[in-house]
Formats: C-alpha cells, structure tokens, sequence
C-alpha cells in the first residue's frame, strides 16, 4: 500500500474534536471529515465506515499529555535559564500550551520557530511510529524531512536528536 504521508500529517494535526480522520488500510487513502460538513457528508463518511470497519484505521491526534512532554522536552533543552524558566512555569496548570506558545511568542520569535520544527519533526516520528504498528505492508517510505534548524550563536538550545 501507498501512502500519502503528507495528507495523513494533515490528518494527524486535524484529528480532534472538529474533525475525524481514518486511513484506509486497502489502498492508502486519508479520509477526513471535518465537524463543519453537511449532515450528508458526515453521514456518507459514516456509513463508508461503518460498513467496513475492519479496512479503516482511525486517526488519533497525538494527546494533551504527549504534546505537553514535547515542550517540557524542548524547554528543558534551553540554555537560555531565563527562557526555560519561564517555560517551565508556563508548562503549569491549566492553559499551558497557549501559555508557552505566548512566551516563545513574546520572548524568544526565534526559538519559537524552532519549537514548531521540533513539533513537526515530533509528529512525523509518532505518525511513522503508528504507521508501523498497523498490520499493512508501506511500499513508500517517508521522505526525511530536512533536519530541525540549528539554533543561531548564543540562542541557547540544544535540539533533542
């Protein structure tokens, strides 16, 4: 089976509440559903499904907890200390992704462009990681994608490999 790993990230990063994706086992194709269709579509979506259950893996966006270990990785690699700090304490309580993303935002534009390649790469590993675990046979590799840029002089990280 082929697969269009661009769609299934695609799908990956969609998953949630205001969508549903599933990857069809026999030929590859990323089916997603976004909550905003009409009621037909939804139900057609549905009812391909349904009749086969078995040829359709369904797609889970990676969870809370995992996306939380991603930045708590990626702020605890800092050198920045001031930084990390501040992301350590944003990691806290409720509201916490959009507190870090707020912080890199605000204080560190750069590195909050690194954070977004990390995610990216950290997705691609759990997509290639559930790809892998499901009982088909891949013909087509992921690309490697290019690696996560080097932080510039002084800008205070190390990228997990």
């Amino acid at each position: 089976m082929r697969i269009d790993w661009q769609a299934l990230e695609i799908a990956f990063d969609s998953a949630g509440p205001e969508a549903q994706a599933w990857l069809d086992l026999s030929n590859g194709e990323v089916l997603l559903c976004y909550a905003m269709e009409d009621e037909a579509e939804r139900a057609e979506f549905a009812d391909r499904i349904a009749k086969h259950p078995d040829r359709y893996a369904e797609v889970k966006a990676p969870g809370s907890r995992e996306l939380w270990r991603w930045m708590a990785e990626f702020a605890e690699s800092l050198r920045d200390e001031r930084l990390r700090d501040l992301l350590e304490v944003a990691l806290r309580g409720q509201g916490a992704f959009h507190r870090f993303q707020e912080i890199l935002h605000t204080h560190a534009p750069a590195q909050r462009e690194r954070w977004h390649a990390v995610r990216d790469a950290q997705l691609r590993e759990a997509i290639v990681r559930w790809v892998a675990a499901l009982p088909v046979e891949v013909e087509n590799p992921p690309r490697r994608e290019a690696a996560v840029p080097s932080a510039p002089a002084g800008a205070g990280i190390a990228v997990p490999g």
